[in-house]
């Protein structure tokens, strides 16, 4: 019949018909072993020892306020990525690679009509636009761009202002970051 052990340092389970017993380890009974050892660790809890070494479940510590704050931060960042390639999700990829040059040569074009705009007037005759009317669709497209990225920008950083407002050392400290939240939508 094997014989089950645990070690903390490094966590392991061991059976001695199986492996060889690290030295410190201390023998558990099987029930244990199968319990720990075989089955996967539920949500939010992990194995510890309790005072005479016997492996046990525990429920994970709260987080350390920096560490949430870098949590949440991380959370923040990726609904603003979200939120910001919703934007562009109805382009394809290329024709979103051309936004900067399509830019350039529409604002070149408010200057001077006569200017150089090799994309946009190839665009503008596949489509059947005059070029000028075409640039003025893409400067309305650019500025309604920047009206909503800058109103996901500005959230954002207007919730990097609030997590970083709170003072780590308060009593409520976790409750505040947990009640910073990107918006529903």
């Amino acid at each position: 019949m094997p014989r089950y052990f645990f070690t903390a340092v490094p966590q392991g389970f061991y059976r001695d018909d199986f492996h060889q017993i690290p030295e410190g380890a201390v023998e558990i009974a099987e029930p244990l072993y199968a319990q720990l050892a075989l089955t996967p660790i539920p949500s939010g809890q992990l194995i510890t020892q309790d005072s005479q070494g016997q492996p046990q479940l525990s429920a994970l510590p709260p987080p350390l306020p920096e560490a949430l704050r870098a949590l949440r931060l991380v959370e923040i960042n990726a609904m603003a990525s979200v939120a910001l390639s919703t934007l562009s999700t109805a382009y394809p990829d290329g024709e979103v690679a051309s936004w900067p040059q399509q830019t350039r040569e529409a604002e070149a074009l408010e200057v001077d009509q006569f200017a150089s705009t090799p994309l946009l007037s190839e665009i503008a005759a596949v489509r059947g636009l005059p070029v000028l009317e075409l640039a003025a669709r893409v400067r309305a497209k650019v500025l309604a761009y920047a009206v909503a990225s800058g109103q996901i920008i500005g959230q954002r950083q207007a919730l990097e202002d609030a997590l970083m407002a709170v003072d780590l050392l308060a009593q409520d400290a976790v409750e505040q970051m947990e009640a910073i939240q990107w918006p529903a939508a």
